[in-house]
């Protein structure tokens, strides 16, 4: 075979090893060393190498020639193997130890007596400081070295050595077992391959840690090292989760029964567009916008299976997490749904006496009431205030509108954005600070006479929970204000709009549902995030680590099966892929 006028690709070490293989295979061994002389003079560079590819070659040219019985060709090969090798994996490492047994054998079989007794003895040594005393190759090497001692004491005339058996030469089978050389760990020699003469029947004498540890990351490190990995991220998530939860100033529920004995509690929104019925410890009934339907729910606790529930709920499209607070669901989007025993219901009672008040004053005198004064004096006007139990005003704020509603309503100069500014949750301007549930008025008038002073066509409303904030709705920039306009209440009228608005509440009922037991002192809901941290986080880790591990072998053509940081890799990247298509489509 006339190698040099080939047409090689770029990858021609490879092939020319390949080949080498398939000519040994065929017991072409004369083609396969002219195939890997090739090779190594490829890989030769005037400062040496470290290459592995170069330490495979060095092994199949010599097990090339040992089938050859040409040991002049054969020594010095094992002599830069034994040097390449020693450099990368140390003279205590077992191949390293067989090669300068079968080094030692050549020499013998050359003549070279001194040489052969100085690599025996080496040999030997080695084995007893790298494999122990007791370990059957090192038997076997110690034989070995007695039988060259008896030899050169007695030699014996036609005497010859076979190779296969003193040196264990494997033949073609062994050699097309020995077809990778890891640069860091290990020569793939089959060492057990070779017949053990020693007569010893128990188990190996265990090697020193390192070297059974370095063995053993060379073979199963890109198992070992992303498993290890892999747990303890896990276990770091679960232990990040379980504090975000329990590090909290407990308030509200406190245990599981408790809230397991909230079953049959109803927790509604003040509008009443939104309500959470607890039907079980499995499921609530939940209405939206007149659209109902039963859904699963899961209570977070502070242990570490929360890490299980968030991991889950990566993968539900559309969820509701909300919070218990006394008598409260709130929700992690700052919507509040109250039971009926909490006090901003009897806030609310109080707020829709007043539209009952307004209303009918409108229907009589066209006008609603702007006199502050005469107001103080109307019956309507005091109410039992649920904190402190005791009859208060409610107070009027009566604003001319030569002012501008820019300036009332804080910028706002149109009826829409007077809405908008308002549903914030903002107040109109100089209202003074609330009082825990307490009621405020506000009448906008003009220049037109009336028999109250100048006529009024708006009317506003505002309530104030447990907290003295506007009271909240079901969903963020939704605040409970009554909005009256020339004689219609804007609120009820919008509210029963919404309850009627069934194809909207489909679409915005959740397919599960979150209840964190525990306020933090933070955000409560810190914990809702861990599922797309944990996901994509272990995602981006098997990407990386696959990249700086298995990529490099994967160019070099080391491996040629599947390996576990692919598959962890491209599983973990589907589930990311999966979560967003789920998003798009709920």
């Amino acid at each position: 075979m006339d190698i040099d006028n080939l047409d090689w690709g770029p990858d021609e070490v490879q092939v020319l090893i390949a080949d080498a293989d398939k000519a040994v295979a065929e017991q072409r061994f004369a083609d396969a060393e002219q195939l890997l002389t090739r090779a190594i003079g490829l890989l030769e560079t005037p400062q040496g190498s470290l290459d592995p590819d170069m330490a495979n070659c060095l092994q199949k040219l010599s097990e090339v020639y040992c089938a050859l019985d040409d040991f002049e060709r054969a020594a010095p090969v094992f002599e830069k193997l034994l040097h390449l090798g020693e450099k990368m994996l140390g003279r205590h490492d077992p191949d390293m130890i067989v090669i300068s047994y079968r080094l030692a054998t050549a020499y013998e079989l050359l003549g070279r007596s001194d040489e052969a007794g100085q690599m025996y003895a080496r040999a030997v040594q080695n084995a007893e400081d790298g494999l122990g005393t007791g370990d059957p190759l090192t038997k076997r090497f110690r034989d070995g070295y007695a039988g060259w001692l008896e030899r050169r004491a007695r030699p014996t005339a036609g005497e010859r050595i076979d190779f296969a058996q003193q040196a264990g030469y494997g033949g073609a089978d062994g050699f097309r077992k020995r077809d990778n050389f890891k640069a860091t760990k290990e020569l793939e020699l089959e060492l057990d391959a070779m017949p053990d003469e020693s007569g010893a029947g128990g188990p190996k004498t265990r090697a020193t840690f390192k070297v059974r540890m370095l063995k053993t990351l060379g073979r199963w490190g890109h198992i070992i090292i992303p498993a290890i990995c892999s747990f303890l991220l896990l276990v770091g998530a679960s232990l990040w989760m379980q504090t975000l939860v329990k590090n909290s100033a407990t308030k509200g529920v406190k245990s599981d029964a408790e809230v397991y004995g909230r079953v049959g509690t109803t927790y509604t929104s003040l509008d009443k567009t939104v309500s959470v019925s607890i039907l079980n410890d499995k499921e609530v009934k939940m209405n939206i916008n007149g659209a109902e339907a039963k859904v699963p729910y899961v209570l977070i606790t502070n242990g570490l299976l929360d890490a299980q529930k968030v991991i889950e709920g990566y993968f539900v499209p559309r969820e509701k997490w909300y919070q218990f607070v006394d008598d409260q669901l709130v929700a992690q989007d700052g919507g509040k749904l109250y039971a009926k025993t909490a006090v901003e219901w009897r806030v609310i009672d109080g707020m829709m006496r007043i539209v009952d008040f307004a209303q009918n004053y409108f229907k009589l005198k066209g006008t609603y009431p702007s006199n502050a004064e005469r107001w103080k004096t109307q019956l309507v006007s005091k109410w039992v205030n649920p904190i402190t139990g005791r009859a208060e005003p409610i107070t009027l704020q009566s604003v001319s509108l030569d002012v501008g509603l820019s300036y009332i309503f804080g910028g706002a100069d149109t009826q829409k954005k007077v809405l908008d500014f308002l549903g914030t949750g903002a107040m109109w301007v100089d209202e003074t600070k609330p009082d825990k549930c307490s009621i405020k008025c506000l009448t906008t008038f003009g220049t037109e006479k009336s028999v109250d002073g100048f006529r009024s066509r708006d009317f506003y409303i505002h309530g104030f929970d447990r907290d003295a904030q506007v009271l909240p709705g079901a969903t963020p920039k939704e605040h409970t204000v009554i909005y009256l306009d020339n004689g219609e209440d804007k609120f009820t009228q919008k509210s029963q709009a919404a309850l009627k608005d069934k194809a909207s509440g489909e679409r915005l009922m959740p397919h599960r549902i979150y209840l964190v037991r525990m306020k933090n002192e933070g955000d409560p809901f810190l914990v809702k995030d861990a599922g797309y941290f944990l996901v994509g986080g272990l995602a981006a880790f098997f990407f990386v680590l696959w990249a700086l591990i298995d990529v490099p072998s994967r160019l070099k053509k080391e491996g040629s099966k599947i390996r576990l940081l692919e598959v962890l890799t491209v599983t973990f990247l589907l589930l990311v892929l999966v979560r967003y298509v789920m998003k798009l489509i709920a």
